[in-house]
């Protein structure tokens, strides 16, 4: 191959090249020269489905190459590198146990811009998702050989969790459910439909208008870690309550980055976390996750004479790494007897504590709530 004939060309391995033509060239070209060419979609990539399609389109050409030909991807316009190089890589993770590092590192030269996402200001590179994917495929949530017909109307975040947008009814969804032992089902968004409680699982209805995002995630991690089974998570595009709580919960449980599981989720569900919501799991990351270096240190200390007070995310004190939830239910005391009403959403953000009085003597401390 000439080198006026390309401007990029990068050698995958013996069976495959990536080429980026200046002029697309003729079949008869490419059948002198023994390259099969595989034309990579205009439009970008940006689904699971879609990847795990073109990746095992990928894996039944090249297996079916004659000796001597090489399978080329190729690709006219630039704007076409970032989804052609992600197909190379995944394909290379799915089928052949390459990490997304090496499977990456012919392409570090080329100019990739990140994968453009309208819904969101929070970009994200290839590697990103890359990083992400195989974070996955080690986890055990994908494989080459999976049933790509349970993501059609369900996705799979993890094991645990099982994903759906709000139907007209439940009672379509039993079947499913019972098929994968679904025994609850978490509902962050308010329903358009009328809850039947007696379809064979729990229904915990999470959709208190006013709480705040630190409470929500709390009450989301306490309902998946209590229940048995696999839990069903029903979202609308619209809140994002359901792709935010899911990322705190791969980022605390899971161990994954802020920004894999940003991109992990939305190679699952395109369009989610928007706006603002990757920032916060980010800043939630620096926190929640288990190798963070300041899951021991309080975030905030104020030293005033002798009196230091801290504060630190989720309650982490006293260099505990171990989930403690800081927003129990208020304990019957004998100097404070407040009884907070359940059903009202602002009450589950009461949380009682002793604060040293300060310029006062050593003995003396008073009660606050903090709403």
């Amino acid at each position: 191959m000439l080198r006026w004939e390309w401007s990029q060309r990068v050698i995958v391995n013996e069976r495959v090249v990536y080429v980026e033509w200046h002029e697309e060239p003729s079949f008869k070209w490419c059948q002198h020269h023994h390259l099969l060419l595989f034309n990579i979609p205009n439009e970008n990539i940006h689904s699971l489905t879609q990847l795990l399609k073109l990746a095992h389109q990928v894996e039944n050409t090249s297996n079916q190459l004659q000796t001597s030909y090489m399978l080329c991807f190729a690709i006219k316009t630039q704007r076409n590198r970032a989804s052609a190089v992600g197909l190379i890589v995944a394909w290379q993770m799915l089928f052949h146990q390459v990490s997304a590092l090496d499977a990456y590192k012919p392409f570090t030269h080329l100019n990739i811009r990140p994968l453009f996402d309208p819904n969101s200001t929070y970009s994200l590179s290839v590697l990103d998702r890359l990083n992400s994917l195989e974070k996955a495929i080690t986890l055990g949530f994908v494989s080459s050989n999976m049933d790509i017909s349970d993501f059609q109307q369900f996705s799979w975040p993890c094991k645990k969790i099982a994903v759906f947008t709000a139907p007209e009814s439940l009672t379509p969804l039993v079947p499913y459910f019972q098929k994968n032992k679904t025994s609850v089902v978490i509902l962050l968004e308010r329903p358009l439909y009328v809850l039947d409680y007696s379809l064979g699982f729990d229904i915990i209805d999470m959709t208190c208008d006013g709480e705040t995002w630190d409470s929500l995630f709390t009450r989301f991690l306490e309902a998946i870690d209590s229940s048995v089974g696999t839990v069903a998570v029903q979202y609308t595009t619209k809140f994002n309550r359901c792709q935010l709580c899911l990322g705190g919960y791969l980022v605390r449980v899971l161990n994954f980055t802020a920004r894999e599981a940003i991109a992990w989720l939305r190679l699952l569900q395109p369009g989610s976390l928007s706006a603002h919501n990757p920032h916060i799991l980010e800043n939630w990351g620096k926190s929640l996750s288990p190798n963070s270096e300041n899951l021991n240190e309080p975030h905030l200390k104020l030293n005033i004479g002798s009196v230091t007070l801290s504060t630190s995310f989720f309650g982490k004190e006293n260099s505990k790494k171990s989930y403690r939830d800081p927003y129990e239910r208020l304990k019957q005391t004998t100097s404070l007897d407040i009884t907070p009403n359940l059903n009202s959403c602002d009450d589950l953000d009461l949380v009682y504590h002793l604060v040293p009085r300060v310029n006062s003597t050593q003995q003396r401390e008073r009660s606050r709530l903090r709403v």
